[in-house]
């Protein structure tokens, strides 16, 4: 990337950081290629929600699975056993499900190489990917997914959490919030965040000067329509409806 003379606004290093050797090194290369106000997306496998499939991967492994690049013979193998295991067995009731036995096809091989055989295969932390942004000198934007990295959305009452919680949360940092979360509740296997030059503050610039770029997912002849008609002193325009992500409440301009 730094040998193709080029800066980039955005970056997305995705499914690719958590195969590297030296994660501190590969993010000081894409930061030497972001442009100073240019957003970088990275995310590495999360340990806990991983953790069985490192569990099958090293059982793999110890039968030979994994000496070489795995092939038809490795992939059946893994079928074979998965199949026969009983289905209270931790790691087939977790890892595993009936749509990957049968006739091997492209969807099975590709499950099993990127799952019980990925070689080089790691997991993470939160407290070792902000270790990892702080050694390359990045600073953390935000999760992609973030409504599933708020705290309060996993208790019944969030206006009203434990106390001994409450307390330490109003103390805690960023990483130590989400760090919690993923304690909580590592459902997500991906540590998934966006990062970028520490204070990257943005310049001011006149109004009548200033330029707005829609996300990609609204660059779409629907929300045109609609967003011309906005202009034209229509309704206020509600952007979380044209939006695959999950919002926590509307997301809408003030009216034209």
């Amino acid at each position: 990337v730094g040998e193709l003379g080029l800066v980039f606004d955005y970056i997305n290093c995705d499914e690719v950081l958590y195969l590297m050797p030296d994660p501190i090194a590969t993010l000081t290369v894409l930061k030497q290629v972001l442009k100073p106000q240019g957003i970088l997306r990275v995310n590495v496998h999360n340990q806990y929600q991983r953790q069985l499939y490192f569990q099958a991967q090293e059982f793999f492994g110890l039968l030979g699975l994994m000496q070489d690049n795995p092939e038809e013979f490795e992939l059946k193998t893994v079928q074979e056993i998965m199949e026969q295991l009983v289905d209270k067995c931790d790691l087939k009731r977790v890892t595993w499900n009936k749509s990957y036995e049968g006739e091997l096809n492209d969807k099975i091989s590709e499950f099993i190489l990127m799952n019980c055989l990925l070689q080089g295969d790691k997991g993470f932390t939160i407290p070792q990917i902000f270790e990892y942004l702080e050694g390359a000198d990045l600073e953390f934007v935000e999760m992609v997914n973030w409504p599933k990295w708020r705290l309060k959305s996993l208790f019944k009452d969030p206006k009203n959490l434990p106390t001994v919680l409450s307390l330490a949360v109003e103390e805690a940092t960023q990483a130590e919030i989400l760090h919690l979360v993923n304690l909580l509740h590592g459902g997500e296997r991906l540590l998934d965040l966006w990062c970028g030059h520490p204070n990257g503050e943005l310049p001011i610039v006149p109004q009548g000067q200033a330029m707005v770029s829609f996300h990609p997912q609204l660059r779409n002849k629907e929300v045109q329509e609609v967003w011309q008609a906005h202009l034209q002193g229509g309704r206020p325009l509600i952007l979380s409806k044209y939006l695959r992500l999950p919002a926590q409440g509307p997301l809408q301009t003030e009216q034209a």
